[in-house]
């Protein structure tokens, strides 16, 4: 977001407002909100437009980002984006995000801090399983529709009931490529022309918090 949308966005408010704050409820920042909202639904936007450039995308729903919340406390205004602390995405999104490195280091990059534990074989089998169900790609890596021998019907059955944990033990070795597809959104939405925005914007200085809505302590 740049100083000409949060300007423009102000005078959607004072305009909403019929320019008297004495509408507005003690201690409360209608502009600021509005402002933070906006620029946390270009966050979600811009974290579905990440998954897609890296191809990460699957039917983890990691796309599913919650609606950004605005809330007060204490002095501080929050704005709270991501997934939230109960849900599916919330318990592996950052292994998409930072990567995981592999007993082979191949994919990841050197700054995640995941790791495969070496002592083990592989992921969980069960959840490629259900990965290779759910992206409907049973056979589509296996053959071809065409006429087949009773023969290479087997081995093409036996492959696909191999292929869970033939891909497990891949990842285990290559680990999981780093995205980084949430940290750069929030770089590139949260940059300092935002920062700056809401300071000529709303004239005066501010101190903001935006976390990540589960991570108590996101930064």
């Amino acid at each position: 977001m740049d100083k000409a949308q949060a300007e423009f966005i102000k005078q959607q408010v004072l305009s909403e407002l019929g320019g008297y704050y004495d509408k507005v409820k003690p201690n409360s920042y209608p502009i600021l909100e509005r402002i933070l909202i906006r620029a946390g639904e270009q966050f979600n936007k811009q974290v579905g437009k990440n998954l897609k450039k890296s191809k990460a995308i699957n039917t983890g729903g990691l796309l599913d980002v919650e609606v950004p919340t605005f809330k007060y406390l204490g002095n501080n205004c929050i704005l709270e984006i991501g997934y939230l602390e109960d849900s599916k995405q919330a318990k592996y999104y950052d292994y998409v995000n930072k990567g995981v490195r592999g007993t082979d280091n191949v994919k990841a990059d050197n700054k995640t801090k995941y790791k495969f534990d070496s002592s083990k074989k592989s992921i969980p089998v069960d959840v490629v399983r259900d990965w290779l169900k759910n992206r409907g790609s049973k056979s589509t890596s296996i053959g071809r529709a065409r006429p087949i021998g009773v023969e290479k019907q087997k081995k093409i059955t036996d492959y696909a009931n191999k292929a869970p944990y033939m891909i497990a033990r891949s990842i285990h070795k290559k680990g999981l490529r780093s995205t980084h597809y949430f940290d750069d959104a929030v770089k590139l939405i949260f940059d300092t022309k935002f920062k700056e925005a809401l300071q000529v914007a709303l004239g005066t200085d501010i101190n903001i918090k935006i976390r990540q809505v589960f991570n108590k302590n996101f930064k």
